[in-house]
């Protein structure tokens, strides 16, 4: 497990390091990937649609779980979307009504076709 962390943290410096990104993961081709696993994600998205648990529920909690160990963390949190993350995060983090904290934001690079 611990070379597993050591591995993504690795990947995580060489993609910051990549002069044409911001990305920290690095960028795969999910079509390949799809194509290796086809199967088990359809059978794994049926049995959601089939269990109609989209918000809570066992698979989010395995999800979470699974995410966790596979990010070195001891817990993973699954949210509804980014907004709700900005919120969570200095929650989290102890901060309460009334501190202030900067912050930073993640910005996109603009591509060289003037898109982010």
């Amino acid at each position: 497990m611990r070379n597993q962390c050591v591995a993504v943290g690795r990947m995580i410096a060489a993609s910051i390091s990549q002069e044409r990104g911001f990305s920290l993961l690095p960028f795969l081709d999910l079509k390949v990937q799809d194509h290796s696993i086809k199967n088990e994600i359809d059978a794994a998205g049926l049995a959601v649609v089939k269990s109609t648990q989209y918000v809570l529920g066992q698979y989010v909690a395995d999800f979470e779980k699974e995410f966790a160990k596979y990010s070195c963390a001891a817990e993973g949190i699954a949210v509804n979307s980014g907004a709700s993350t900005l919120h969570l995060v200095p929650l989290a983090a102890g901060i309460g009504k009334g501190e202030e904290k900067l912050v930073t934001v993640p910005a996109s690079k603009p591509s060289d076709k003037g898109e982010n």
